[in-house]
Parts: structure tokens; sequence; C-alpha cells
């Protein structure tokens, strides 16, 4: 009965997501609670900056009516003719002006004028609705936040129905419930809460993430899940609701990588070592906290395969639904969890070869039917994005084991090698199936990874994935000790606190590390409440292509500051600057100071950034000096980089 009805919810969630149109979630400048509201402050600025071109070009300003996120005007030209205008915030950055065409014809030379005063005008201020913030979780994204909360229910109603029919030792729930507040705690105080994509993309992940317009290669779970936070907290446009959601999704990997261990082994020492390992795994522990997708990838995908291996030990069809559920939102995240059910099938193949024929089960045509309708959304968004990436490159073997961070030091303590290296051994002889599925995923993501990208802080982030997964491995090492050298329990439960904590200690420098792109990110998050209320930002503003470290204006929307934008490089290529005034503030960033291999040299700034020194006198505001190396794969001047935003009041 109780599997009927989640398939019955399940399908329900599939036909949603598949009959509601992706950008159906997105924000419309329709929704009146969700626009940007005009202040009087601000609706008084515009009605000087119309009323005085309406003057100046022989025409009378009749009618100005301030609305929520629009003015209408009217405007009565020489002959008497009166013309009607909207005038209309559009978003954070600028406004639009719609008129008649009697207008256009009649006073053109006003109109023109009129666009040009407005869009040096200052921004409104965004500001949405608790109603506007739930409606946003309309659509496919509100599809998917009810697929989440859906799996969290159904999958503490599946612990307590196997807590009650197991009885496991209430020492071992108590350690594994320890495990998990001490990885939750570690990854809200030690993982750093801050941007580690390699390529300055701050400013269009938030805009992707908590307004659901992320690129169509990248699944919406990850998003749906901020915004549902979001909504939930009342928490709009805050960017910590992705640090510490993703935080916590962290922490939930580790009794999904315990459960795992259990279903598959069925020792609790093993599982506990697996959950105790990845709480202090260093290369997890860097990216817990940070907007990388893999970190709700991995837990979802760990998530699911634990669900797979209890429906293998019970054949409750309840159980393969939740986990069919997980494996959904898990190939939702990244692109590169499409390929996990294969991994899925190859787990129950290597692991209990004799069960193959659940492959081919009425349980297991009702599982696949509903996967394809829980996706069928994600296809048709990637068949659109297929195309236009590298071509793949299998690399040679030494370059291939040189790129491997589970075999450096620097990111992998000596310690866990060790661990992984006994672990092996003893898998190998008593559950030789696991070692070959690890084995076999690690393989896979490592070789697919480093056949696209020679690009270390990229595969920093791609090899997260398969570097969670061998602590199922490296467990093995406490059972063998237990096993080899016939230990106590409280010895091995001893030696794995030491091991741990070594690891802990060891690699807290590779954790905490902050580079330029980090360290100018917590300049921005702290000083943009100290700038003017309102003004025009020179800085580097558009997004896409190689245009990199664009201003998080999320930022100003937060602090509730009005600025018109204007891009420098833009600028700087049609050679169209704005006036020197007070209001003028100029940022100089990190994007000033790297280019590609084939762009000027950026030493000692970029062309754009000279030219505004050659430009403007520039009075320093705020301003900080960045001693460190640069995070990405660019070709950066000498350090220290000096950032900050600087008044440019009068021109050279």
């Amino acid at each position: 009965m109780i599997a009927t009805r989640l398939l019955a919810a399940l399908a329900t969630l599939a036909i949603l997501g598949s009959s509601t149109d992706c950008r159906a979630s997105e924000p419309t400048v329709e929704d009146e609670e969700a626009r940007a509201a005009i202040s009087p402050e601000l609706a008084r600025s515009l009605f000087d900056s119309v009323r005085q071109v309406a003057i100046d070009h022989l025409c009378a300003l009749s009618r100005f009516d301030t609305h929520r996120s629009y003015v209408e005007l009217t405007l009565t030209a020489p002959s008497g003719a009166a013309h009607q205008a909207r005038l209309e915030a559009i978003d954070t950055a600028g406004w639009k002006i719609t008129s008649d065409e009697a207008l256009r014809a009649d006073c053109g030379d006003l109109l023109q004028a009129l666009e040009q005063a407005v869009g040096t005008a200052p921004a409104p201020v965004f500001t949405g609705g608790s109603r506007a913030r739930w409606r946003s979780l309309s659509g496919m994204h509100g599809a998917l936040a009810g697929a989440l909360l859906l799996l969290l229910v159904a999958s503490v109603w599946i612990a307590g129905r196997e807590i009650v029919a197991e009885r496991p030792p209430p020492s071992a729930l108590l350690a594994l419930l320890g495990i998990t507040l001490v990885a939750l705690a570690l990854r809200i105080f030690l993982s750093p809460p801050t941007f580690l994509h390699e390529y300055y993309h701050v400013a269009e992940t938030i805009r992707g993430y908590l307004e659901g317009n992320s690129p169509p290669a990248y699944g919406k779970a990850g998003p749906a899940l901020y915004r549902l936070v979001a909504a939930a907290l009342d928490l709009d446009h805050v960017v910590g609701v992705i640090f510490y959601t993703n935080a916590a999704l962290a922490a939930l990997a580790v009794p999904a990588v315990a459960l795992l261990s259990l279903f598959l082994i069925g020792r609790w020492d093993h599982a506990l070592a697996a959950g105790l390992f990845l709480c202090v795994l260093p290369h997890h522990l860097r990216f817990s906290a940070s907007e990388v997708l893999f970190v709700p990838a991995i837990t979802l995908a760990i998530w699911s395969a634990a669900l797979f291996a209890l429906y293998l030990r019970k054949r409750r069809l309840i159980d393969l639904l939740v986990g069919i559920l997980a494996l959904a939102l898990a190939m939702q995240t990244r692109p590169e969890l499409m390929v996990f059910p294969g991994l899925v099938v190859a787990l129950v193949l290597f692991l209990e070869p004799r069960s193959w024929r659940v492959l081919l089960s009425r349980h297991a045509v009702i599982a696949a039917a509903l996967l394809a309708g829980l996706l069928a959304p994600r296809l048709l968004e990637l068949s659109g994005a297929v195309g236009g990436g590298p071509s793949p490159k299998l690399p040679q073997l030494d370059r291939y084991l040189a790129a491997l961070f589970l075999l450096d030091t620097n990111v992998t303590p000596a310690v866990y090698q060790l661990m992984l290296a006994i672990g092996a051994v003893w898998t190998l002889r008593y559950r030789p199936g696991l070692l070959a599925w690890v084995a076999l995923l690690f393989a896979g993501y490592t070789l697919s990874s480093l056949s696209l990208f020679d690009n270390p802080p990229y595969n920093l982030r791609a090899q997260l994935l398969p570097d969670s997964f061998t602590v199922l491995i490296a467990a093995g090492a406490i059972c063998a000790v237990g096993d080899w050298l016939r230990a106590p329990a409280r010895a091995v439960a001893l030696l794995s606190a030491a091991v741990a904590a070594s690891m802990l200690f060891s690699s807290y420098g590779f954790v905490r590390e902050l580079r330029d792109q980090q360290l100018q990110f917590a300049f921005l998050d702290s000083t943009i409440a100290r700038l003017p209320e309102r003004g025009t930002l020179l800085a580097a503003i558009e997004v896409g292509g190689r245009r990199l470290d664009a201003f998080p204006t999320f930022l100003l929307d937060r602090d509730r500051k009005s600025y018109a934008l204007v891009d420098v490089r833009d600028a700087a290529d049609t050679d169209q600057w704005p006036p020197a005034a007070p209001d003028l503030i100029y940022y100089q960033g990190m994007y000033c100071y790297f280019a590609f291999d084939d762009e000027p040299s950026p030493t000692p700034l970029m062309p754009a950034c000279r030219a505004v020194h050659e430009r403007y006198d520039l009075e320093p505001l705020h301003t900080e000096t960045l001693d460190t190396r640069g995070y990405s794969l660019m070709r950066y001047a000498p350090p220290p980089y000096s950032i900050g935003f600087y008044r440019a009041s009068r021109a050279r």
C-alpha cells in the first residue's frame, strides 16, 4: 500500500515536471510583487530628470503617475498634442521607455534625450515578497523541490523501519549520530563558505542558483533546493543560503555512505569507519560549504546507491522507488551524473552476480519507466545543450597518475593512503566485487575529466566525486585490524579516531586555503555596505565567454545600493567612457590582473584597467592588497594585487 502511494506521488511529480516549460519557474516582469520597487526618493529624482528634459525640448510634462514598478507619463508637444509614455523598471540595472509612434514622430529628439537621461538614473532596488518567492518554485523547480522533500520524508521512514526490524546496537547508532554531528560542525566551522569554481563565475552562479537561470547543461535540482531553503527561511538573495545548504547536504553524505557500507558489507565497524573517513576526508571538507554542485551530487549519488543496496537485500518495492527518486535528483545536479545508472547496474552485477535477474524483474521495469518520466525534462534540456565542448582525448599513463589528487599528499594525507592500501587488500579478499565497482567508478570519472581538461583547479573539483567513494575501500583497513590482529573493539575505535584526527590536522592548510578569488569575494562582501547609496559603477559587468570576474551585482541588491552599471571592457573597446563625476565609482578587481594566453599582457594591469588610470584621477575609497597566488589556470601579473573602489571625480 505504501509503495503504491509513493509510486503515485512519483508519477505525479514526473507528469508535473514533464508538462511544465522550464522557463515557467523564472520570475517574470509581469509578477508585480517580485519586481523592483520605486522608492519616493527615486521617484523625485526621476521626476526632476524628466521635467528638465521636457523643458529643454519645449514640451510640457502634464502627468507623472508613479506605480510600484513603473511611471506613467503624459507629454504635451509644442503642437498641443498630448502623448502617453511609460517608464518601466526592468531589473536592478536599468529602465525601459515605451511610447506610441505619434510621440516618436512628434518629439523624436525629446524621446532620445529622455532615454539618455533615464539611462544614467539610479536603478531601482529589488524587493521580492514572500508570496513571490514561493511562486518562484512553481513548474519544474516546484516539482524538484517537492521531490527533494518526498525523498527526505521517505528516507526517514525507511530508516525507522529498518531500525525497528533489525534492532541495531544502540552504541552503533549513537556513534553514527555523533559522527554525523561532527561532520556537520566541521562543515559549518571549518569548510570555507566561498566560491571555489576556478573561473570567477560568482555573478553568474548566484543569478543562476537563486533565480533559476542556470545553463541547460547543468540540472535544476541544486537551484531548486537553494530556492526552497531561501523561500522557507525568508532569505531572498542571501548567498549564505547556498553555502550552508551545501554544508548540510555534505554532512548527510556521512550517514549515507555508512548505510551504503552496512547494506553491502553487513558490518557496523566497516560502516562507522566509512562514515568517519568521509567526515574528515580533506578533499570533501574543502568543498563542502562552497557553491560547487558536486556536493549535492555526491550526497544524492551515495543516497541512491544505499537504497539500491537495501533493495538487493530486502526486495521491497518502496526501497527501489525511493532509490530511483534519489538517482533522478542526482542526475539533475551535474551532467557527470547522467552515467550513474550504469554504475548502479554494475553495482548489482559486481556485488550480487547471481541477482542479475533482478534487472529484468517487474520491479525493474516499473523503476526504469519512472526514471524515464522523472528525467524527461532533463533530457530535453540536454538535447539542446549538446555540442560545442572540447573533444575528449585519453591522457598518457604518466600524466594520468600525476594528475590524481588521491596520490597527492598535499590533498590526500599519507595516513589515508595507507588505510586505502590496507583496505584494498582486505576488500579484495572478502568483498572483491566492491573493490572492482569502486575501481570502475574511480577510473571512469577520473579518466573522463582528465580527457576533457588539463586544468588542475577543475580536476580538483571533478575528482571530488570518485575520491569520496574510496572511503568504502579505506574502511576495510579498520576491519583488517580487527580481523587479522584480533584487536578488541575499543582498540579499533581508538585507532579509527587517531587516523581521523591525523587526517584532520595534517590537512588544515589545504582545507582552509583562500586565494585571490575567495579573498576578493570576502572583500566585496564586507565593503559594499560602505559605498555611497547611489551612483555609477565602472567595473567588469558583462558575462559570457571570456568575460570573467564580472561584478557580483547581487551584493548591491542586498545592501540596497542604486547604481547605473558601465562595463569597463566595453568602454575601452568603444572609447565611450562615462564622464568624470563625484558619483562615478570605479572598481578595480582581479580581472585587471589576468589574461588568456592570446591576450595582451596583464602586467601591471590589463589594457582596459590601464586606460581607466590614464583617463581619470582616481581617489581611493576602499582598497585592499592581496598578496596571494592566482587561483585559476590563467596568465597572471606578478603579485601583490591591489583591488578596491575608487572615486573618478576628475578627468586627466
